[in-house]
């Protein structure tokens, strides 16, 4: 595999679809391909003046932030499609 396949392979942990459902899987998610990432880029991230050594944290830090967004979001379209669900049965069934 050449560098860039690696590189744009590494990219897909930034695709929430590809991030595992259960905690403890998501924990070490992507870590290797964000390491990937971050020796391809040094040297640009280090013009930039990015703290590298604290990359691999906010990693997790958003990893927390994202999943729980995303767990609350998956919450409210289940209520919110079951709310509606019961409607339309309780309609129909009113109807019969």
């Amino acid at each position: 595999m050449r560098v860039h396949d690696d590189v744009l392979e590494a990219m897909r942990i930034f695709d929430f679809r590809n991030w595992p459902l259960h905690r403890d899987q998501l924990v070490p998610f992507g870590n290797a391909k964000l390491q990937v990432l971050t020796n391809h880029y040094e040297n640009l991230l280090n013009r930039m003046d990015c703290d590298i050594p604290s990359v691999m944290l906010e990693w997790q830090e958003i990893k927390i932030y994202v999943s729980r967004r995303v767990s609350m979001i998956q919450q409210c379209f289940i209520l919110t499609f079951g709310n509606e669900l019961f409607l339309k049965i309780k309609t129909i069934s009113g109807i019969l």
